[in-house]
C-alpha cells in the first residue's frame, strides 16, 4: 500500500499543476523565457522615481539603437546598445555632440517591462530605472515638446513709440495643453500694468485671452517673437499698453 502511494504522489502533484494551468493561473517561468529581439517600442517611466522619461527603442537581431527625452528639460537624447535573447540589456546614450552621457544596465522581462540600473559612463551617481511599454505615440510627443519649446519662455520688448517704455511677457505650460501668461509694462512716467491669464494655442500658435476688465487680448507666436494686440484692456494706464512685438530671450 505505502509503495502505490509512492507511485501515485508525483502523478497527483502534476495533475494539480496542469489542473491550475488549466484553470487560468499562470505557472512563471520568466527566469528561463526568452524574449523577442526584434522589434519597435514605445517605453515610458521614471529614474530614480523621479525623473520622468519617454523613450524610441528598435532591436534589430539584438543590436538596439532610439532615443529618449527627459520630459521635463525637452532635450532628447541617443540610445545604442544590445539585447541578449535572455533579456538582458545595456543602452549608452550620447547628447547632441556624441558625448557619452550615461548608460542604462537592465533587464526585459514580459517583453513589456525594462527595469534596471542607470549610471554616468563611469558607472558613478547611479539610480535605478523602470520602463513599461506605452501606447504613446513618440512623433507625435516629439512634436508636441517641440512646439512647447517654440512657444513657452521670457519675451522683452521695448514697445512704445519713442518712450523708455518696457514689456516683459512669461509664457509657461500649464495642465489642460493650455499656457499662462505674465506680462508686465512700465514707462518712466510712471504708467505701469500688469495681468495674468491662460490661453490655448492652436495650430496657426495663435491665442486669445478675455475677462471682465480686458475684452480681448490677442498672442500671435512666430519666429522667435511674440506679437501682442489688444481692445478695450484695463490692465495698465492710458500712457501704456500691451500691444507690441516681444523678442524671445534665448
Amino acid at each position: 500500500m505505502n509503495n502505490q502511494l509512492q507511485f501515485f504522489a508525483p502523478a497527483i502533484l502534476i495533475f494539480s499543476l496542469m489542473a491550475c494551468s488549466e484553470s487560468g493561473k499562470k505557472v512563471s517561468f520568466s527566469e528561463n523565457e526568452k524574449v523577442s529581439i526584434d522589434f519597435i517600442k514605445t517605453f515610458e517611466g521614471e529614474i530614480d522615481n523621479k525623473y520622468t522619461i519617454i523613450a524610441k527603442i528598435q532591436s534589430n537581431s539584438g543590436s538596439v539603437s532610439g532615443n529618449y527625452y527627459y520630459k521635463k528639460v525637452g532635450q532628447e537624447l541617443e540610445l545604442n546598445g544590445a539585447i541578449s535573447p535572455s533579456g538582458e540589456i545595456e543602452l549608452n546614450e550620447f547628447d547632441e555632440y556624441g558625448n557619452q552621457t550615461g548608460i542604462f544596465n537592465g533587464k526585459i522581462t514580459n517583453s513589456s517591462k525594462i527595469e534596471g540600473t542607470w549610471s554616468k559612463p563611469n558607472g558613478n551617481q547611479s539610480m535605478p530605472f523602470v520602463l513599461i511599454e506605452s501606447n504613446t505615440d513618440y512623433l507625435i510627443f516629439k512634436k508636441e515638446l517641440q512646439e512647447l519649446k517654440e512657444i513657452a519662455g521670457r519675451y522683452e520688448s521695448p514697445f512704445s513709440k519713442g518712450k523708455l517704455s518696457m514689456g516683459a511677457v512669461i509664457i509657461s505650460q500649464s495642465k489642460g495643453g493650455q499656457f499662462q501668461f505674465d506680462i508686465t509694462v512700465a514707462n518712466q512716467e510712471g504708467c505701469t500694468g500688469e495681468l495674468t491669464g491662460k490661453i490655448t494655442v492652436n495650430p496657426e500658435k495663435i491665442g486669445v485671452f478675455s475677462s471682465r476688465t480686458c475684452k480681448e487680448l490677442k498672442f500671435e507666436f512666430f519666429n522667435q517673437e511674440l506679437k501682442i494686440s489688444e481692445k478695450n484692456c484695463e490692465e495698465h494706464g492710458i500712457n501704456c499698453w500691451f500691444s507690441g512685438t516681444y523678442k524671445k530671450k534665448i
